[in-house]
């Protein structure tokens, strides 16, 4: 058989959480502004718009909102990359 290369590969443990009252509720409500620095941090209970898993830890900047998600900018190494990820996978740094 012919291993899996998807997006979620060898994440059991990387996309587990332990069951908490309200949590989910409280990180979809919270709200940033500008320039506020982030911790991308998955909530997989919410499988919609979860970053890729390079990204898990990252420490990233908010540009602005659009729509429901944020634009956040996230540098690696030399490179500035750009994401827009709801606020149910974002923790304040």
């Amino acid at each position: 058989m012919v291993r899996s290369k998807g997006m979620h590969r060898s994440s059991r443990d990387r996309l587990t959480r332990k069951i908490t009252d309200g949590e989910a509720i409280r990180r979809a409500l919270q709200s940033f502004n500008t320039n506020d620095m982030v911790v991308i941090s998955p909530n997989p209970a919410i499988q919609k718009n979860i970053p890729h898993h390079r990204f898990f830890g990252a420490a990233a900047r908010v540009l602005g909102k659009q729509g429901k998600a944020y634009k956040l900018e996230v540098r690696q190494g030399k490179k500035v990359k750009y994401l827009h990820i709801l606020p149910e996978h974002l923790k304040r740094l």
